[in-house]
Order: structure tokens, then C-alpha cells, then sequence
């Protein structure tokens, strides 16, 4: 509008008309994919709540951004931090200790198969107790029969069953082996992916602050320049949107942040209740 007024006025051109009529072509269009991917989110969201959320939360523009360290982690250098945390998800992410655990269970059964080749030596006991009534011409007995003694039995061949069974065990522990080995690299990989997301995201968003500095700067002095007729609307527009992408790619970096934190907390199984509720108190500016 203010384009093509500048236009019937005569103090723009047709060309200026054009571009800021494509802008707005060009945002209306982002608009709907913008609003479309929202609606997704909330799909999403419900799917796994089972509740349809009004709205969503953006992160306080003021939140510290800080390396996570562990209980008693003294080292500065980057590379030591890392692999404390990549140790530590070795010992405590929870989808490897059961794969460990499913391994030990695997071990057993492999142990209590091979001993269907051994003879057996159990007590036993038993005890019987019969009670007979009396007659017209008799009394009645009451028998107690109690024995106790040792069974022994030796296993003769039976088909190929035991080896059979031996087998498929030892298959089954070599199985759990292997998952293991994979689910380890996993963790490791996850690990190590979520302490270099946060590594990246504090100097990207230190980065991307000095941008949003001086995309404002630039505004400022653009729409001083376009008062006193040095500039168009549409330099104006361009510093408006280089100050709205500023802003937005600096959400952008603190979202992976706060989302690498409980990466990294999940994947060394030191994630709880309570690191949620921290996440979540950075989140408190209303987005519909």
C-alpha cells in the first residue's frame, strides 16, 4: 500500500511497486507454510499427550547459555569434557544396561541348557496318611507312611533336544552381544552429537546476537535515510526482514540448545522430572 502510494505521488517508481509487491507475495506464502507446520506440531503433541495444546512456548530471549558439566568436572578443555560425558553414558544410558542385562539373562540360559547333559541328584521325601473305618467285625486301621531317600537320574539321548536347545541359546547370546556393541556406538554417537549441538548453538547464538545488534542499527539508520528521502520502503522492508530473520535465528539456536541439554541428559541417563520442569520455566513467552 505505501508503495503504491509512493508510486501515484511520484516519488517512487513502478519497479519499487513490483519488488515490495513480491515480498509480500513471498511472506504471505511462508506465512502458510509457517502456519501449516504449526498445526502438525500440535498433531503431534496430542498424539503424544492425548491433549490438543492451545498454544506452544518460545524461549526467554535472556536465558544462559552455558556448557553442562558433570558432579566434580574440573577440566576447561573441550575435548576432555566430551569424553567424561561420552564415559558416563557407557555407564548409565539406560537402553544399554538392559541390552547388558538381556546379556547376562542370554548367559544363564546358555548355562542351564548345557546342564541337561549332567546327571542329577535330588532328595525327596513323601508322606501318606491313610485313614480305613472299622466294620461290624473289625476296627478300622490308620496307616502313616513317611520315606525319605535320594533320586538320581542320567540323562540318556533324547533326540538331540538338549543340543538342540544348547544351541539356540549360545545363538541367543551371541545375539545380545552383538546388540550391545551397536546400541553402545549409539549411545556414544548420540552423546557426542548432543554436547556438540550445545557447543555450536552458544557460539551461533553469540553470533547471531551481534547480527540482531546490527540488523537493527541498520534499520534505525535506514528509516532515518528513507524520511529524508536517501532511501525506498522497500530498502526499508529489507532491513525489516533482515531484523525479523536476526530474531528468529537466534530462537532458533536457543531451541537447539535447550533441546541438546535433554539429548545429552537422556542419552547418560541423568535425565529427571526435574530437568523437564527447568527446561520448561525457560519457556514462558505465549506463542498462538
Amino acid at each position: 500500500m505505501q508503495a503504491q502510494a509512493n508510486f501515484a505521488a511520484g516519488v517512487s517508481t513502478i519497479t519499487d511497486v513490483d519488488e515490495a509487491q513480491a515480498m509480500f507475495d513471498i511472506v504471505q506464502s511462508q506465512k502458510i507454510v509457517a502456519i501449516n507446520d504449526l498445526e502438525n506440531k500440535k498433531q503431534a503433541v496430542q498424539i503424544l499427550t492425548g491433549q490438543y495444546p492451545a498454544a506452544f512456548y518460545a524461549v526467554q530471549p535472556n536465558i544462559s547459555l552455558s556448557l553442562p558439566q558433570l558432579s566434580g568436572q574440573a577440566s576447561n578443555q573441550l575435548a576432555s569434557k566430551l569424553e567424561a560425558w561420552l564415559q558416563h553414558a557407557q555407564q548409565n544410558n539406560i537402553t544399554l544396561n538392559l541390552k547388558k542385562l538381556a546379556y547376562d539373562l542370554a548367559s544363564k540360559e546358555v548355562e542351564l541348557n548345557q546342564g541337561g547333559h549332567m546327571p542329577t541328584l535330588d532328595a525327596v521325601a513323601s508322606y501318606n496318611k491313610t485313614n480305613a473305618n472299622g466294620g461290624i467285625n473289625g476296627f478300622g486301621n490308620n496307616l502313616n507312611n513317611t520315606s525319605v531317600g535320594f533320586q538320581f537320574q542320567l540323562p540318556l539321548y533324547q533326540g538331540g533336544t538338549v543340543s538342540s536347545k544348547v544351541r539356540e541359546a549360545i545363538a541367543n547370546k551371541e545375539k545380545a552381544q552383538q546388540e550391545i556393541e551397536v546400541t553402545s556406538r549409539k549411545a556414544e554417537l548420540d552423546t557426542k552429537q548432543a554436547y556438540l549441538d550445545i557447543t555450536s548453538s552458544i557460539s551461533q547464538a553469540q553470533a547471531n546476537e551481534q547480527t540482531l545488534h546490527s540488523s537493527q542499527s541498520q534499520l534505525a539508520s535506514t528509516n532515518v535515510s528513507f524520511k529524508v528521502g536517501l532511501r525506498t520502503n522497500v530498502d526499508v522492508l529489507n532491513a525489516q526482514q533482515q531484523v525479523f530473520n536476526a530474531k528468529r535465528d537466534l530462537l532458533q539456536t536457543k531451541y537447539t540448545y535447550l533441546l541438546g541439554l535433554l539429548k545429552l541428559k537422556y542419552t547418560s541417563g541423568m535425565l529427571y522430572e526435574g530437568d523437564l520442569e527447568e527446561i520448561n520455566n525457560q519457556l514462558l513467552i505465549s506463542y498462538d
